[in-house]
């Protein structure tokens, strides 16, 4: 088999729902060749379709149960505490390990999931996730000699975050320059690492397609129950443009990379706007009987919340790492665990939610597995199954409709060692007409329904509200390069399926634990015929060690405050 080498670019949020119609009207040239040359897919991304957990699947080719990373953060073992989790914590070789250990030159820039950077055959660049907030040092970039030549003539690497607490007028004008200005400087750093030489996978990550479809669907979608007008009449072109931006960057990697490089795009999830109802997930288990609140609930969270979002602002930097060092140093770790659950009543308390929601999900409070704990062992399945049944029955009391379309227990949806780790149930809900429920965090003394509708105020979405553009389960997937089909159209594809076609690229066995598949259909049958898949008597395990290393008090404070500007921390 022909020595393969591939550029994966990976467009985070990307959507054929918006792609397809901009490709109708002319607007994508370099999108529309690609897929008119290759094959493409709507790609089906983890469930719930979160960011972490998502790319860490499209880079391992298993699912969160074998690779151990089901969010942003972890709740801690016999305990109400969470930890925020970095690439160390990764249980499963991700295909630049592999590839590394094989002598492939690979250069990885701006994953999600990559921080710390690991010591590859070649170039790391972490994602959004690093807690260098300004980019002024070189602890994101590995090898650490690249940082000063990258910093010298591009400037502050551009992680497209944006940390205004609150959005305010003028807000979505900045955004937008932000996103077009990084965008282009995020390229350019792409196409001067890529000429250094011919790597044999070089991958780039576009976040601004998530970004923008985040905070600006309400301009967009005129349908949207959240239209606001008035930002419409500035940035109802703001989706479409950056759309173009994108497509016009990946038309200038393409021609660099030439014939000689497979192509192949993906994103994590897919795309869609959000609707104006709340869902309070802890709201209706108290309302169900399997939830109390603390009688000085809401004031305790309301609290820790001015104190997570303001506390640490103006404290001096050099006084910020005295206090951050042990024994303090998870004092944004335990900060986050206190907004999430201090004003729960664990000893009245059956089973509580996170209320992420981007992973709407509940948890049994368990005997031994939390340190108050009241479910006995003989009693969590009956508990999990009563649980199950009110959710299906619960309905939209503006609609009749079903808000629940499926509750999965965690055994049915994952597989592997860290399963335990895992929500015990989580939950899929219904569009209500095409538009996501939002799932935000109860406050006790406020809300006293578990649904209701925003006030138009809260239409673009506040700190502390949902962003009016929400995740979509189908993501993209699209393949270009020698022995592909062309114009063809896969009936399916799934995201742990990327890591195993990159393998068949290249000639590599396929663990034999591993949970995707070879997306064989892109190809043509002569191609296949020569290129047969190969198979492993070994797992994904065998011969890599994990080494975790935890953020700092320093760094997780850091990360928080960007999770919650990007809208994963409500």
């Amino acid at each position: 088999m022909k020595e393969s080498k591939v550029m994966v670019i990976g467009l985070d949020g990307a959507t054929f729902d918006l792609i397809d119609p901009f490709i109708q009207a002319g607007e994508l040239p370099n999108l529309e060749r690609l897929i008119s040359e290759g094959s493409r897919a709507p790609l089906r991304s983890t469930t719930p379709s979160a960011t972490f957990p998502a790319w860490t699947s499209f880079a391992t080719g298993v699912n969160p149960g074998k690779h151990g990373i089901f969010d942003f953060t972890k709740m801690k073992p016999r305990s109400y505490r969470i930890e925020f989790l970095n690439s160390s914590h990764r249980k499963y070789p991700a295909f630049w390990e592999v590839l590394s250990k094989l002598g492939k030159r690979v250069c990885v820039v701006a994953l999600p999931g990559t921080y710390p950077p690991e010591e590859v055959n070649g170039i790391m660049i972490s994602g959004f996730d690093s807690p260098v907030a300004t980019g002024i040092d070189a602890s994101f970039v590995y090898p650490k000699e690249l940082f000063r030549e990258l910093n010298s003539k591009f400037g502050r690497f551009p992680f497209a975050d944006f940390q205004e607490l609150v959005i305010e007028q003028g807000w979505h004008d900045l955004a937008f320059e932000r996103l077009l200005s990084g965008l282009k400087r995020k390229k350019d750093i792409a196409l001067h690492i890529f000429k250094k030489e011919k790597w044999d996978l070089f991958l780039i990550l576009f976040g601004e397609a998530d970004t923008v479809s985040h905070h600006f669907w309400c301009a967009f979608d005129e349908a949207s129950p959240r239209f606001v007008p008035e930002l419409a009449s500035k940035h109802r072109e703001a989706i479409r443009k950056i759309y173009r931006e994108l497509d016009s960057t990946i038309g200038e990697l393409v021609d660099e990379a030439g014939e000689e490089y497979h192509v192949l795009l993906a994103s994590d999830h897919g795309f869609g706007g959000a609707g104006d109802k709340i869902f309070y997930i802890n709201r209706w288990l108290e309302k169900e009987g399997f939830l109390a609140f603390r009688k000085t609930g809401g004031a305790f969270s309301r609290n820790i919340d001015s104190l997570k979002r303001t506390g640490m602002r103006f404290v001096p930097p050099k006084a910020q790492e005295w206090l951050l060092r042990s024994p303090l140093k998870h004092l944004a770790a335990n900060l986050e665990a206190k907004s999430r659950f201090g004003m729960i009543d664990w000893e009245k308390t059956k089973a509580f939610s996170e209320e992420l929601n981007y992973a709407p999900s509940i948890r049994i409070n368990s005997e031994g597995e939390r340190p108050q704990g009241v479910v006995k062992e003989s009693k969590y399945v009956d508990l999990a199954r009563e649980i199950v049944q009110r959710l299906n029955e619960l309905e939209d009391p503006f609609t009749a409709k079903k808000i629940v379309k499926r509750v999965h227990l965690r055994e049915e949806l994952y597989s592997g060692p860290f399963v335990p780790e895992a929500p015990d149930l989580i939950l899929e809900l219904e569009l209500d007409n095409g538009y996501s429920y939002s799932c935000l965090k109860t406050s006790p003394s406020e809300n006293p329904s578990p649904l209701r509708k925003m006030e138009r105020w809260e239409y673009i979405g506040a700190k502390g509200r949902s962003m009016n553009g929400s995740h979509r389960p189908e993501g993209i997937f699209i393949l270009k390069g020698e022995g592909v089909k062309s114009g063809s159209r896969l009936e399916e594809a799934e995201i742990i399926d990327i890591t195993p076609t990159l393998y068949y690229l290249f000639n590599i066995e396929i663990f034999k634990d591993m949970d995707g598949s070879v997306l064989i259909s892109a190809f043509e049958e002569e191609y296949r015929d020569r290129n047969r898949v190969k198979h492993a008597e070994t797992t994904g395990g065998f011969g890599f060690k994990v080494r975790e290393r935890p953020y700092s008090g320093k760094e997780a404070r850091e990360v928080e405050e960007r999770l919650r500007a990007l809208g994963y921390l409500e």
